[in-house]
């Protein structure tokens, strides 16, 4: 994952990240961040995969992933989709419109990096990314061959 509880806790407080995750309605203070098997954990955790979804898509193609060091505006765009998708488990008709404008500024970094006009200083390219098509086709296999073709 590109988000961790610890790089999302530095956008949104701790408190309304728990109160947002929170389900059980225990105290905050019984909420243990640490702990992977906590509800809440898990929860986040899976708001993150949700982002990391959305993000992969787009670096798929130009990066070979997983990417072995992950850029810091790779996590920052994360973070973000995936306080999005955290306050969308509550408020999934009333999102806050500055939730909805990071979000719309991070498909757009993506989409940069995509069509590599922003660089995110990754130097392992893929292999495949020249412009040639391979087919595992031969003149025999053609059912219209030139002499065919030529008829007409």
């Amino acid at each position: 994952m590109y988000s961790t509880i610890d790089t999302v806790t530095k956008k949104i407080n701790r408190t309304t990240l728990i109160q947002l995750l929170n389900d059980e309605v225990r105290p905050d203070d019984e909420v243990d961040l640490t702990d992977a098997a906590d509800p809440v954990v898990i929860r986040f955790n899976e708001a993150a995969d949700e982002a990391q979804g959305e993000i992969d898509p787009y670096l798929r193609g130009r990066y070979t992933l997983p990417l072995a060091v992950v850029p810091k505006i790779i996590t920052s765009v994360s973070d973000s989709f995936t306080i999005y998708h955290i306050y969308e488990r509550r408020n999934r008709e009333n999102m806050p419109d500055s939730i909805l404008s990071i979000r719309k500024e991070g498909f757009k970094l993506l989409t940069d990096i995509q069509k590599g006009i922003l660089d995110i200083g990754v130097a392992n390219e893929p292999q495949n990314l020249s412009n040639e098509i391979t087919v595992n086709k031969t003149d025999c296999d053609r059912e219209f061959n030139k002499d065919v073709l030529d008829k007409y």
